[in-house]
């Protein structure tokens, strides 16, 4: 009986340290995601904190240049979280690839063992059988001496 060799073994270590690798950097990006989505609440509440205060003209300037710096920081942003959006996109492609392919070597490896486990089990019924046909000629040989001297 032989062990259970599979010869793509290390072709699924590796795909597998690929789909490994595919759900971090999907994780890191859906965290870049979130930190932006935060920067970007907090660019309207600070907005919103400056609308809420009454002022002198010049605090009124201020508070306009202030505004119009938010709108700056708010529209890059967006363009950031947009950026950060298509690179999840891409992400999520390349994990449901590494999934397929790790998924893929795990089922030809389950058959492969199933086949394996199939074949062992056949063997293990042929010695089974051998042992049992050898016990029962041992049997047949020993009574049939038997008769012989009595």
């Amino acid at each position: 009986m032989k062990r259970f060799f599979f010869p793509l073994e290390r072709v699924l270590a590796f795909r597998r340290t690929e789909l490994d690798s595919a759900q971090r950097a999907l994780d890191l990006t859906a965290a870049r995601r979130a930190e932006l989505l935060r920067e970007l609440a907090d660019n309207g509440r600070k907005r919103d904190a400056s609308y809420a205060a009454n002022g002198s003209v010049v605090e009124l300037r201020a508070r306009e240049d202030f505004d119009r710096f938010l709108a700056k920081v708010r529209l890059r942003l967006r363009e950031q979280v947009t950026a950060v959006e298509k690179e999840l996109d891409r992400r999520r492609t390349q994990l449901i690839e590494a999934k397929r392919k790790c998924e893929l070597l795990e089922k030809l490896r389950s058959r492969r063992w199933s086949e394996w486990t199939a074949e062992m089990e056949r063997e293990l019924e042929e010695l089974a059988a051998d042992a049992f046909r050898a016990r029962l000629a041992a049997g047949n040989r020993s009574q049939s001496g038997r008769r012989m001297v009595g």
